[in-house]
């Protein structure tokens, strides 16, 4: 499948377009988009507040990384890595729901 390939550290050319084909048409599914939906919902729910508002300022406000460190007064590296935790997590989380 294709998320779970993802996140073994093959990135989306280490595998045909048949399998990336699947997922994308997986993610047109209602009932999928749904599960999804809930299990990041969920995710967000158990994140540490400020994990949390850095993943809804970057990815729901469009906020830049760097106006987000400046807020949070922090570096910008921090907020990357803050971003990739919960990245990483979500797509554990909905890999496993695609495959």
């Amino acid at each position: 499948m294709y998320v779970r390939r993802a996140v073994s550290g093959h990135g989306p050319k280490a595998f045909g377009e048949a399998e990336e084909m699947e997922a994308k048409n997986n993610m047109t599914k209602p009932e999928v988009r749904n599960l999804i939906t809930a299990s990041i919902l969920d995710l967000l729910e158990h994140l540490p507040e400020s994990q949390r508002n850095i993943f809804i300022l970057k990815h729901y406000q469009g906020v830049p990384e760097q106006e987000i460190a400046n807020q949070y007064k922090c570096s910008r590296i921090e907020v990357e890595d803050a971003l990739r935790q919960v990245d990483f997590t979500l797509v554990r989380r909905t890999g496993a729901l695609l495959a």
